[in-house]
């Protein structure tokens, strides 16, 4: 009776809860990290925006028209070699249909501030939106 039971993480992600479970993957390794320099921030970061615009089936080159960026500013994005401005990550959040904590996430690589819920919030708890 009890091998009828399916357990409720035997059915694979889809792509998008992949791509947010690589997020808070790297953020928690990241968090408060002596490893936390810009540039290993930076490479993370672009290693998830690749995972983000690879689960929507998007090129650098869809990606870079509905940025208003040239492509070569994404690759350069993607390959952890640009610091982008924080106007540009929210976009960025915005075009990929991300959700605030994933922004944040984004934000936070880029050592950037994260987008609050209240003024106040600090932390984990601010920056997740607990």
């Amino acid at each position: 009776m009890e091998e009828d039971k399916v357990a409720p993480y035997d059915e694979p992600l889809d792509e998008k809860e992949s791509a947010y479970g690589t997020a808070i993957e790297v953020f928690m390794r990241f968090y408060n990290s002596p490893d936390a320099t810009l540039d290993n921030c930076l490479k993370e970061f672009g290693r998830l925006v690749r995972v983000y615009r690879e689960s929507r089936s998007m090129t650098q080159s869809e990606l870079a028209r509905q940025l208003f960026i040239g492509r070569s500013w994404v690759n350069r994005m993607e390959s952890g070699d640009g610091r982008p401005s924080r106007n540009l990550v929210i976009h960025l959040g915005f075009v990929l249909g991300l959700k605030t904590p994933e922004v944040n996430i984004l934000l936070y690589l880029c050592h950037h501030n994260p987008i609050f819920k209240k003024r106040g919030d600090k932390g984990i708890k601010g920056l997740l939106l607990l």
